[in-house]
């Protein structure tokens, strides 16, 4: 199986900080990398790639800009879809950083969770684990 994950939050300026990520097997990711290939070279709703924030935000200066919110609400729809059809699961954690700082020790710190990321991210990759081992 192959997995995916990827990270939101970790600029200071954001206050969670999110790990999130999919896992498939190996045969999986490429007939979900075709049907996203395709998916987004549809003539009228093309786009590049895929960046979440500047697509829900249209964020000036991108591909996404000036997008109607029913076009945004079509290939999002599409987009899940081909994601529900081609993964085996999906997991996501969201840590609030300014909880993270006053409750997490130093002593657990040192042992591999010194960040708000590397907690999301060892946690996610905990669940993961522990989901393999019940299948």
């Amino acid at each position: 199986m192959t997995i995916y994950i990827d990270d939101s939050g970790t600029s200071p300026e954001n206050a969670v900080a999110v790990a999130a990520g999919w896992i498939a097997h190996t045969d999986s990711w490429v007939d979900f990398q075709a049907d996203w290939d395709k998916a987004r070279d549809l003539d009228g709703d093309k786009f590049d790639s895929m960046h979440m924030a500047e697509f829900v935000f249209g964020r000036k200066g991108t591909e996404f800009e000036g997008w109607s919110l029913e076009k945004k609400q079509r290939i999002s729809a599409r987009l899940r879809g081909i994601v529900k059809n081609k993964v085996a699961k999906g997991f996501a954690l969201g840590i609030v950083k300014k909880d993270f700082d006053e409750l997490v020790p130093n002593a657990l710190r040192v042992r591999g969770f010194e960040s708000h990321y590397t907690s999301a991210i060892r946690r996610v990759l905990g669940m993961i684990d522990a989901w393999r081992q019940n299948i």
